[in-house]
């Protein structure tokens, strides 16, 4: 859920470099700004700013679960200090989601000074990006709701910073999170640009199970390509096979006497389709080459570690089953014919006229088909007369 854009301006920031990522802060006395739109709780006497230098973007379509035990090159902190309480951000085996390992948000000691500012900052190359979409978990380990919790971006190296979503309200257990960054950036006013910033930020003046967060397993990600995919019969099943694109999980949409499909978002809810879930890079559909109508229509779908599906309407994605007629599977044909009412053929001077309805029930083309039908004794066919294509073999005439 989107909040109402949140903007931090950091008018004072100062901060000694030594080497690629190690700092001196500089202590810098700052007095209260409540002045709009600076927003950012500027009230202590003494606020320290430790931030590491930025050295690398991520490029989209990742998934950091920190099972290095150290952050990647992409990932830099940035914390404040405060009376002699300091934020800080650790990764911990502590609490995880998944895996071994995590980061924790929270103050270094209880209550022993005010509150501070801690965040894990993400650099993200999305030049060009149209979609782009922010995957995580989180739980609040008892922090309070504060403006400064939070995911922020910005598009300005970090001059400004636009809140785009409050965790501070989740619970103690892990929850999943998906945000659309580029409807976010859209609505902040801000571009998806190459080294785009996603913070994650906590405020408060405990350690982490009294105050703080714990966040693992983030994702930042583009919509995967349409797949191609390629159907064959196998006896009475039809395997279903897609290029390999290395994804974790892939969907398959299908129906049954549907003319039509549109798959939904949710595949463990597929109704009114069927739905199933995939690791590997094919399919099996059970009985699907028996079906007497051959009324098939399905699609395949990538979905990357956002939950992001490939788009579904290129036709690569979609097919209808058309195998032959001749791998004895009966077409749905429908025939039936009236005549004239009964008479005495032997004094019938006008012609006898039959009409035949035929129909076929499925959606494909049915090859080699056959209509015959029996005449009685006495009449003698007349093709000139008669729908043209119909001949006659003996007693039985046929088309």
């Amino acid at each position: 859920m989107l909040q109402t854009p949140f903007t931090q301006r950091r008018f004072l920031r100062f901060v000694f470099l030594v080497g690629l990522f190690s700092l001196i802060p500089l202590y810098y006395p700052v007095t209260n700004h409540n002045a709009t739109p600076f927003q950012e709780d500027r009230s202590q006497t003494a606020v320290v700013l430790a931030e590491m230098l930025q050295a690398a973007n991520a490029t989209s379509n990742f998934c950091e679960g920190f099972e290095s035990g150290s952050l990647p090159a992409f990932m830099t902190t940035e914390t404040t200090s405060n009376a002699g309480a300091n934020g800080r951000v650790q990764i911990s085996a502590a609490f995880p989601h998944s895996g071994t390992y995590h980061v924790n948000l929270d103050t270094d000691c209880d209550g022993c000074g005010g509150n501070t500012q801690q965040a894990l900052i993400v650099s993200v190359d999305l030049a060009g990006a149209t979609q782009a979409g922010l995957n995580f978990w989180i739980a609040n380990r008892g922090d309070e709701s504060h403006v400064q919790d939070g995911v922020f971006i910005s598009d300005d190296s970090g001059a400004t910073y636009t809140r785009i979503l409050d965790y501070s309200t989740f619970s103690s257990a892990y929850t999943e999170v998906n945000i659309d960054l580029a409807a976010a950036a859209a609505t902040a006013g801000l571009t998806l640009v190459d080294g785009f910033l996603i913070k994650f930020q906590g405020y408060d003046n405990y350690t982490i199970g009294t105050d703080g967060y714990s966040i693992d397993d983030v994702c930042i990600c583009t919509p995967p390509a349409p797949l191609t995919v390629t159907a064959v019969a196998n006896g009475s099943n039809v395997d279903l096979l897609w290029n390999d694109t290395g994804s974790n999980s892939y969907e398959v949409w299908y129906s049954l006497n549907t003319n039509y499909i549109t798959p939904g978002g949710d595949c463990s809810n597929p109704a009114p389709y069927q739905c199933q879930e995939v690791q590997a890079n094919s399919f099996t559909g059970i009985g699907w080459a028996a079906h007497p109508d051959l009324n098939f229509d399905y699609f395949v779908l990538d979905v990357n570690g956002c939950g992001q599906q490939s788009p579904w309407s290129q036709s690569s994605e979609q097919g209808s089953f058309t195998f032959p007629l001749g791998s004895n599977i009966p077409a749905n044909l429908a025939l039936t014919s009236t005549a004239q009412p009964q008479i005495d053929i032997t004094a019938a001077a006008a012609p006898l006229t039959y009409i035949l309805n035929y129909a076929n029930a499925s959606r494909y083309t049915a090859d080699n088909v056959v209509i015959t039908e029996a005449v009685p004794d006495g009449t003698t066919f007349n093709a000139g007369a008669s729908t043209a294509g119909w001949t006659q073999v003996g007693g039985t005439i046929g088309v």
